[in-house]
């Protein structure tokens, strides 16, 4: 699977079952693909996740913390938009892209730590991060100033900071 649509599940059987549902988190396989509109506090996402869909935690705004784990290699289109509450996120070393609309409007977002790796994440529009407060991002220093002057990234070019800088806010 390389693609869920918003909305894909939402009228079906599986859907309204109850029991398939875990803690306000609705997995196909290892495919997050929706949460309860009551969803919030903090969440784990379950290790062996590889995407999460379109929309899955879109105006959760009580969702304060979030933990992806490193089998994730997807975040899908507008996934943590209008995530009002959360404040801080760590892209795992898996993902290579964010989507357009991904923390659009996280107005309290202040953190965006993108992965310790050897390439930059690929930033598919400037909107990823629209109407977000001021988000500072962590980028390994070796790739410092090639966020800086890449495609989509250089719109957010005055908040990039290196990781090993901050290593009380990125975990060191």
């Amino acid at each position: 699977i390389t693609f869920i649509g918003p909305g894909a599940f939402k009228s079906t059987a599986y859907y309204k079952e109850k029991s398939n549902w875990e803690n306000g988190v609705l997995y196909v396989g290892n495919h997050l693909v929706a949460t309860m509109e009551s969803f919030s506090g903090e969440y784990a996402i379950k290790p062996g996740t590889l995407t999460i869909a379109d929309w899955a935690f879109s105006s959760r705004s009580g969702l304060t913390g979030i933990t992806i784990p490193d089998s994730v290699t997807s975040i899908g289109y507008g996934a943590f938009s209008w995530c009002e509450s959360l404040r801080s996120i760590t892209i795992p070393v898996g993902v290579t892209s964010i989507e357009s609309s991904t923390f659009d409007a996280c107005i309290n977002l202040n953190s965006l730590i993108l992965p310790r790796s050897s390439s930059i994440v690929t930033l598919d529009n400037t909107d990823a991060l629209a109407m977000s407060g001021l988000c500072y991002i962590y980028v390994p220093q070796a790739l410092l100033s090639e966020y800086q002057s890449a495609t989509n990234w250089s719109t957010y070019s005055n908040r990039f900071r290196a990781i090993e800088d901050y290593p009380d806010i990125v975990g060191g």
